[in-house]
């Protein structure tokens, strides 16, 4: 496994889709939870993105690190 720490700018379009995509099967289908998911949290400059990939390089992991002193 491997895991990598984005900030929103810093990832290419293949690495964003990925990631919304990986929120929006977690959150809209998994839990069932509708809710306007992409804020303005995901692109400031502070908010760190991680995302873990396996061994093949597929997308298995993802959290998003946003500092306490944005909310």
């Amino acid at each position: 496994m491997t895991y990598r720490m984005y900030a929103f700018h810093e990832m290419d379009l293949d690495t964003l889709y990925e990631m919304l995509a990986h929120r929006f099967e977690v959150f809209v289908l998994g839990q069932k939870c509708i809710y306007h998911d992409f804020d303005e949290f995901d692109r400031n400059p502070l908010t760190r993105h991680l995302i873990a990939r396996d061994e093949d390089g597929r997308l298995v992991g993802y959290v998003r690190i946003v500092p306490a002193a944005l909310h």
